[in-house]
């Protein structure tokens, strides 16, 4: 008797120890090749059936390898088989354009998809960047850069069909599926979020406890809540962006902000030291008269080397739109 995963991975094309990537390229080009829709000569429904059958069972595999010689095992090898033969049934008998828009077949290829169209990008601006700098830079034209670029992304983007699927369209569609998947949405609101707050919350004229106390609570509450609208399978998607209200009214009031004021002070150091070895200036500073004590982000500077020897500060500030001042810039003197 044949090992399983052996004659799957025969099915698809792969070898045992081929990626998730590679598994999911492998079933885009056979699925591509044998769904009965597009293909209408032989067994080809028997052959998707397969592929597809091959396919779960390689990808479950390889998120959770499982020993095949206790029966109990044996028993659910089995069920999951004849599970995995019943959707790819159901998949045969779909349209190849209704197969495309299923969740089976989105969900797990959608970010092949977005990477296929990437590493293609990039291989352009690998290839045609050198020759448009040499026709700038040795025969000073622009136009002849442009030309040559476009003539060797033209011939390029052939070759490289020949081994990846490329369709502008189908690349629509992943990003909006990966765009429709909940953990995509979390992680952007999540980077959105930590963006605003840095940008403009912090740059707003309340004090740090206070802007700190207001990011760290909505955000607790928002994942809270969107703890609970899982548990009681509610749509969480609104949950999600109310973080980004509140600091969203922050950028608001930045953005739409004018009357400058400009505020000039000496300041030093504050020193620390790490396991008794001697004392070394940091980043942040303290104003003289202990100005702006409670907005620590107001004197913490990431760029050290442009501060380490300079003693005075020049603040730029502005009247918000929404009634809060603003830190807009500032210059070490």
């Amino acid at each position: 008797m044949y090992n399983t995963t052996e004659h799957y991975c025969h099915l698809l094309g792969v070898t045992p120890d081929a990626s998730v990537q590679d598994i999911k390229k492998a079933f885009r080009s056979k699925a591509k090749a044998y769904h009965p829709d597009k293909n209408k000569n032989g067994n080809t429904e028997q052959i998707f059936i397969a592929i597809t059958e091959a396919y779960q069972h390689l990808l479950a595999h390889k998120k959770n390898p499982t020993p095949t010689y206790h029966q109990p095992v044996k028993d659910d090898i089995e069920e999951a088989r004849d599970k995995a033969r019943q959707k790819a049934r159901a998949y045969a008998k779909m349209r190849y354009e209704e197969f495309l828009k299923s969740d089976f077949y989105k969900n797990d290829q959608a970010f092949v998809v977005l990477l296929n169209h990437l590493q293609f990008f990039l291989s352009i601006l690998f290839v045609t960047l050198p020759v448009v700098l040499i026709a700038h830079f040795v025969f000073n034209s622009k136009i002849l850069g442009a030309v040559l670029g476009i003539i060797i992304a033209f011939f390029w983007q052939k070759a490289y069909k020949k081994y990846v699927d490329l369709d502008i369209e189908v690349l629509k569609q992943a990003i909006t599926t990966i765009l429709n998947i909940k953990a995509t949405q979390f992680t952007i609101s999540i980077i959105a979020n930590l963006y605003l707050f840095l940008n403009f919350t912090l740059n707003t004229q309340i004090t740090t406890a206070f802007n700190v106390g207001i990011f760290l609570t909505t955000n607790i509450l928002a994942y809270l809540g969107i703890y609970f609208a899982n548990y009681l399978k509610k749509d969480s998607t609104i949950i999600y962006v109310a973080p980004l209200v509140v600091n969203f009214f922050f950028m608001m009031n930045y953005t739409f902000s004018d009357t400058i004021t400009t505020e000039t002070y000496i300041f030093k150091h504050k020193y620390v030291s790490f396991g008794g070895s001697r004392a070394q200036k940091t980043s942040s500073i303290i104003l003289e008269n202990n100005q702006y004590q409670e907005y620590a982000y107001f004197r913490f500077f990431l760029n050290f080397e442009n501060m380490k020897n300079k003693h005075q500060i020049t603040y730029v500030f502005k009247e918000g739109l929404l009634g809060f001042r603003v830190l807009n810039s500032y210059q070490f003197i």
